[in-house]
């Protein structure tokens, strides 16, 4: 769900999670089943920390005229329209609060597709409340083109290992 986070939707139909267009995992968010001329949102307002933000974009709609928008802080970053299949996009943000918004808009007539955009694999640098019993959390989100991406947040200051293995046995 999109609770966790404080996620919040807009437009005239809420963003959904569903399981059956997915880059990688079980789940991704799609956009709202939405009526020429209407508009479908998902908005995250957060505190970030300075860092590269990224996900993962699915497209299936009109080409050129319904367009799946992302903005951050009221400014766009980049479109997608037609048929995209799973690619990736990444972004710089500087340090402090912003306001995020993946928008996905119809125009006024024509129906193309399956009329939907889908974001998946969400990685954001995200401030999080550290004190002495915040554990690290490690994440490892496969990407669009079969690489996997490994990020560890923890607390500053504090060392860990990361560790691999090709047999669970002998470790470097």
């Amino acid at each position: 769900g999109f609770a966790a986070l404080g996620w919040t939707t807009g437009g005239n139909a809420p963003w959904l999670v569903e399981s059956t267009n997915v880059a990688a995992g079980s789940f991704a968010a799609r956009s709202g089943s939405i009526g020429d001329g209407q508009t479908s949102s998902l908005i995250l307002n957060r505190s970030f920390r300075a860092g590269v933000g990224s996900f993962s974009v699915n497209v299936s709609s009109e080409p050129v005229w319904d367009v799946l928008t992302f903005i951050l802080d009221g400014v766009t970053q980049q479109q997608w329209s037609g048929d995209v299949g799973w690619t990736s996009y990444a972004f710089p943000v500087s340090a402090g609060v912003h306001s995020m918004e993946w928008r996905y808009a119809k125009d006024p007539n024509n129906s193309v597709g399956m009329d939907a955009a889908f974001i998946d694999n969400v990685n954001l640098p995200l401030v999080l409340a550290a004190n002495a019993s915040t554990p690290a959390h490690l994440t490892a989100v496969r990407q669009a083109g079969g690489s996997v991406f490994i990020n560890l947040t923890g607390q500053t200051n504090q060392l860990y290992w990361l560790q691999a293995s090709t047999n669970l046995q002998n470790w470097v």
